[in-house]
């Protein structure tokens, strides 16, 4: 539980940060020599070599032979830049035989788009235009101080609040996540313990009582065993009901108290009886198949071994999970009925 409050938020921000990482994530390191075609005859003359890319002008203006032939000309990647439109706007298209991350295409952008806006300004042939613009740069830069009541003064550190606030959030979301799982857990014991309520209740009491008394070491004397029997009635009926000696000894004249645990066959055939009905429900009639030659087996063999031929292993857990499962089911349909 703790680790799992623990480890859900950073897992939340590692799919968070994830994209980003795999999209600016080198995935080609081995790409930077790049071929160049340039049909607008402004671009190629201009570029510069960075740490990434090296560009190879091409003398061969034909992409569709150039891009088939990237290994031979030593290579990795083809750009080819078509001539200005009316608009003065330029389309790049690139091919490579590994996928190019966004740091080099962005790169190849960025310079094409410095190159045709210095190519534009040009057009105008404004005098200095170039210092002119370098003038107007400005830097601001903004410093916050708090004034107290005392006339003083202190910096104000915004990344510093940004820092608490995310340290504080992230703190709420794990009180958030702890006490959600807090609840679904006190729901699901809840669910639980009414089960257990639900599939006890189908259990004799005496027989449950002896089962305890057995578990703990007790010796079942008929003694012991009328003195139960004559309590729990008195339970049942009340006051107003006489319950006398005689009826302590009612225990010994209902067989099935004491062998084989008799009253414990209506759970575990109640399990058996669903499992083989949610099998002809789901697969249909190679379940009623199974079903029939169940039937038709009688009592040829040990009952684990018949059952399995309905398709139910009684030998494992899972048909009266399964039973238990229907039971909370039912629980939780009286419940919304109830409403």
């Amino acid at each position: 539980f703790i680790l799992t409050t623990i480890i859900t938020p950073i897992l939340f921000a590692a799919l968070c940060i994830a994209p980003s990482l795999i999209m600016m994530s080198d995935l080609d390191n081995n790409v930077t020599r790049i071929a160049v075609v340039d049909n607008s005859g402004i671009v190629a003359d201009n570029l510069h070599n960075t740490k990434k890319i090296e560009y190879v002008k091409s003398d061969i203006d034909d992409v569709n032979y150039l891009k088939g032939k990237l290994d031979s000309l030593g290579v990795d990647a083809l750009v080819a830049f078509s001539a200005l439109d009316e608009q003065g706007n330029m389309r790049v298209i690139t091919y490579s035989s590994r996928q190019l991350n966004a740091s080099v295409t962005g790169e190849i952008t960025s310079m094409a788009e410095d190159i045709v806006k210095e190519y534009k300004i040009a057009q105008y042939d404004i005098p200095d235009f170039k210092k002119m613009m370098d003038e107007l740069k400005t830097n601001v830069e903004i410093n916050s101080f708090i004034i107290n009541d005392k006339g003083g003064q202190k910096q104000a550190s915004v990344e510093v609040n940004m820092g608490v606030s995310f340290i504080m959030g992230f703190i709420i979301y794990m009180f958030v996540t702890m006490f959600g799982n807090m609840v679904m857990t006190s729901v699901i014991n809840e669910k639980s313990n009414k089960i257990v309520e639900v599939i006890v209740s189908s259990v004799k009491p005496f027989e449950l009582m002896m089962g305890k008394m057995s578990e703990a070491g007790e010796t079942l004397t008929a003694e012991k065993l009328c003195d139960k029997y004559l309590e729990l009635n008195k339970l049942y009926f009340g006051p107003d009901m006489v319950s006398d000696q005689g009826i302590s000894l009612e225990w010994a004249r209902i067989p099935h108290f004491f062998y084989n645990y008799y009253v414990f066959q209506y759970a575990t055939g109640f399990s058996a009886a669903c499992a083989i009905a949610s099998r002809i429900l789901e697969l249909g009639e190679p379940a009623v198949k199974d079903y029939k030659k169940f039937l038709s087996s009688g009592g040829s063999t040990d009952p684990i071994s018949l059952l399995k031929i309905a398709g139910v292993d009684m030998s494992t857990p899972e048909p009266v999970n399964a039973g238990l499962k229907l039971f909370g089911e039912l629980i939780d349909e009286m419940e919304e009925l109830l409403k």
